[in-house]
């Protein structure tokens, strides 16, 4: 492969379907080659496995987007230590309650709006996190199809005027 450019070999990485070849290129010295390799949704789950311990967070981020990636790789990456890669843990569909539940409690802002976003997050975890300090934390709450409507009617008596305008906004969407 080291005749081939990175271009090509990202290329390879994004779109291949032999298993050869992207055990070839998970290898790839380039990190945005094997990005691609764990964002491929023809990568074989063995080697999904190995690029769990890939040093790029990057790497592990795509991963976790990954619709091939099994829940119990899920629960090892909602262990990173990377906000990006716990993002995108939390925004997964396949992710587990008590996943979700720690994540909740995850110190980076971002995190906890995915997990305010993602619609199997319980409505006891909506409701503490609709009491964070952090807007964009209440406004993943707010923008939760799964909110419920009283959840919502809360927010209209919000001290701040825009979640206030915000809440009222998607409380008239849903009628």
């Amino acid at each position: 492969m080291a005749e081939e450019n990175v271009e090509s070999r990202k290329e390879m990485a994004k779109n291949s379907t032999s298993p050869d070849e992207l055990e070839k290129l998970a290898g790839d010295e380039n990190e945005i080659v094997r990005r691609y390799v764990a964002g491929n949704a023809n990568t074989p789950i063995s080697l999904l496995e190995k690029l769990l311990e890939d040093e790029s967070e990057e790497v592990r981020s795509y991963l976790a987007t990954n619709e091939n990636t099994s829940v119990s790789m899920l629960e090892k990456l909602s262990k990173d230590e990377s906000g990006w890669v716990l993002q995108n843990v939390a925004c997964s569909m396949k992710i587990s309650i008590s996943v979700l539940e720690n994540l909740s409690k995850d110190e980076n802002v971002m995190v906890r709006v995915r997990v305010a976003q993602n619609i199997n997050t319980p409505v006891s975890v909506l409701e503490q996190l609709a009491e964070d300090a952090e807007r964009d934390v209440q406004w993943g709450v707010i923008s939760n199809s799964n909110t419920p409507t009283s959840l919502l009617e809360n927010f209209l008596k919000d001290e701040d005027k825009e979640t206030r305008g915000y809440a009222k906004d998607w409380l008239k969407a849903r009628k």
